[in-house]
């Protein structure tokens, strides 16, 4: 991996099967992607924020933070605070604020400037959608709850997929446990499936 992303995987010696095999697409790619899996998800939405974060990186290995955001739509809120947790302490120290926005928790005008990952409930993203200063910058949306789409949350998701189509700059990645219709969620999240689908089974 290039030296500046090690950081973020410090006491992994390698990445799993699943892993490597979505590692060349998320990490140096811009596609958008839907990974079918129930086997490291979390490290696969980490190369894809490195993706973002490298587009913004100087020569000095310092980063122009002010100049994207990263949404992370969560399936509910103990999940969200969970990968609040995991993601601030990965990326300390490259400067990076990770906040949560789900339930209660709510983001003034300063704290939304000043972050870089908000972690949200489909719900809570939904109600910003149309607000400016939460959009402006999203430059990548991963929504680790593309199973939502099988219950009585779908409308949500749904609506948060066709804003996020309709804004060329925004990168969408799916992430989901194994479902059947693998190509059309790939369709749904306009994922080119010869580019950016990954299912793999429970082998």
């Amino acid at each position: 991996m290039p030296h500046w992303t090690r950081m973020a995987f410090d006491g992994l010696t390698k990445l799993n099967r699943v892993q490597s095999k979505v590692y060349e697409t998320a990490l140096f790619k811009s596609d958008n992607v839907a990974m079918l899996t129930g086997s490291g998800k979390t490290n696969v939405a980490m190369l894809t924020i490195l993706q973002q974060m490298g587009l913004h990186r100087n020569e000095d290995d310092s980063f122009n933070h002010s100049d994207y955001k990263i949404v992370y739509v969560a399936s509910m809120k103990a999940l969200a605070a969970e990968v609040v947790r995991n993601l601030s302490n990965r990326l300390t120290q490259y400067g990076v604020t990770v906040m949560e926005l789900s339930g209660d928790k709510v983001l003034n005008r300063q704290q939304i400037e000043e972050t870089q990952i908000i972690v949200a409930t489909p719900e809570k993203w939904e109600e910003k959608l149309d607000n400016l200063t939460y959009t402006r910058l999203v430059k990548l949306i991963i929504i680790d709850a593309v199973h939502l789409l099988h219950d009585d949350r779908r409308h949500v998701l749904k609506t948060i997929v066709a804003s996020t189509v309709r804004q060329k700059h925004i990168r969408l990645v799916g992430l989901s446990s194994a479902i059947p219709n693998s190509k059309d969620v790939a369709s749904f999240l306009h994922d080119d499936e010869k580019k950016g689908l990954f299912c793999f089974d429970n082998s």
